[in-house]
């Protein structure tokens, strides 16, 4: 199995990303994914990258759905279908519940596994509308008779969905309504992907998976360790994220993060980054020099491809300055090329 390697643009910042683009498509990189949430709009990321760029695949990595109505979304989905010819991809997440209700005031999207299924699947009753559109559903109802999408009927109708997914009521619910699954980084542990991802999406028409990977890249590997440490930091400073450390060694080390960030006031994240241990941050990163990372990545390509993983995307940390972005997205580029150079790059590359 080939595994395909993508790269999440999650960063918070707007002028590096066309460069990192353009580097990531010169270099053949399978695609692409735009990041919203601190401050940017994934779905304007993506036209914008599509507006520049001709041959490497763009998708949301993902487009918040409680922020948008599911027809609004569709209609944005299309465009950007025929914009691209045919190279987007339409990821949606449900987020957190604190996202949705301290960061947007979104406190009535309930019930996010369902509901999340149903947007989907009334997205993409939309874009394969041959005109006019009814949708009866738990949470969603649409009776549209005069809609007509004008864009490219065969280019709409094969948008790929995803939704994000990282528990198993959700893994359950997007394998049933999408085509694919973008798996948060924290899946990407060994034990996890295989004893929760793979019976979760298991049957005969299971959706593909791109399971995100966090990538640092520096000359200096205790800067790259300590980049990812953050990014850690900040997820485990949520606990509807401990879930995932169950059996673990690291739910102590969870819950010494969570504490710790509630007393700083979520503030100074130096302390509480100190608290992740080297192992977590081998098992859930990719991270060190160039060539440390070739090697990681041709070694995590490979255990994706046996646990079933379609594509590995490797996710660009968030903070630091527009410049220093642009010199980590070009760092982990040139990366990617230096494992498919080297005797490293295996068949799963």
């Amino acid at each position: 199995m080939t595994v395909r390697i993508s790269m999440a643009l999650a960063t918070s910042h707007l002028g590096p990303l066309l460069d990192i683009t353009r580097a990531a498509e010169e270099a053949g990189l399978d695609r692409v994914w735009t990041t919203e949430g601190f401050g940017g709009d994934g779905i304007v990321r993506a036209g914008h990258l599509v507006a520049h760029t001709s041959r490497i695949g763009i998708g949301t990595g993902i487009a918040y759905s409680f922020t948008r109505a599911p027809l609004a979304v569709a209609m944005a989905a299309a465009d950007l279908a025929e914009l691209s010819g045919g190279r987007f991809a339409l990821g949606l997440g449900a987020g957190t519940r604190g996202v949705r209700t301290r960061r947007f005031d979104a406190a009535g999207y309930d019930h996010p596994a369902p509901r999340t299924a149903e947007y989907a699947e009334l997205v993409r009753a939309a874009l394969r509308s041959e005109g006019g559109l009814r949708f009866e559903g738990r949470f969603y109802q649409c009776d549209f008779p005069q809609l007509d999408m004008p864009q490219d009927a065969a280019l709409r109708a094969g948008v790929p969905l995803y939704a994000a997914a990282l528990n198993p009521v959700m893994l359950r619910a997007a394998a049933r309504s999408c085509d694919g699954i973008a798996l948060h980084s924290l899946a990407t542990a060994p034990a996890y992907l295989r004893d929760v991802v793979a019976p979760a999406v298991a049957g005969p028409d299971r959706p593909k998976l791109a399971a995100w990977k966090i990538c640092v890249v520096d000359d200096d590997p205790a800067a790259a360790a300590d980049a990812v440490r953050r990014q850690l930091a900040f997820y485990f400073s949520t606990p509807s994220y401990h879930p995932v450390l169950a059996g673990t060694p690291w739910t102590e080390v969870a819950q010494r993060i969570r504490d710790l960030a509630t007393e700083l006031r979520f503030r100074d994240w130096g302390p509480v980054a100190a608290l992740v241990p080297d192992d977590m941050v081998a098992a859930y990163s990719v991270a060190g020099d160039r060539d440390s990372c070739a090697e990681q990545i041709a070694a995590t390509a490979g255990r994706f491809a046996a646990a079933g993983v379609d594509e590995l995307v490797l996710q660009l940390t968030s903070g630091g300055t527009p410049q220093q972005t642009r010199a980590n997205g070009l760092a982990l580029v040139a990366a990617v090329q230096h494992a498919r150079s080297e005797r490293t790059a295996d068949a799963h590359l």
